[in-house]
């Protein structure tokens, strides 16, 4: 995954893992409000 990994793409996965039952780990780097633009950190809201 990374920065253009489309929204739906990523819920094809959650999707795939939960109807497996299996996991499926989806790491971030940062999750917050105004955490600035570094390219890896996600804002709370996505």
């Amino acid at each position: 995954m990374d920065l253009t990994t489309p929204r739906a793409t990523i819920q094809g996965w959650i999707d795939t893992a939960e109807s497996e039952k299996s996991w499926l780990v989806i790491a971030y780097q940062a999750i917050g409000m105004n955490i600035g633009q570094i390219e890896f950190n996600t804002a709370t809201a996505d």
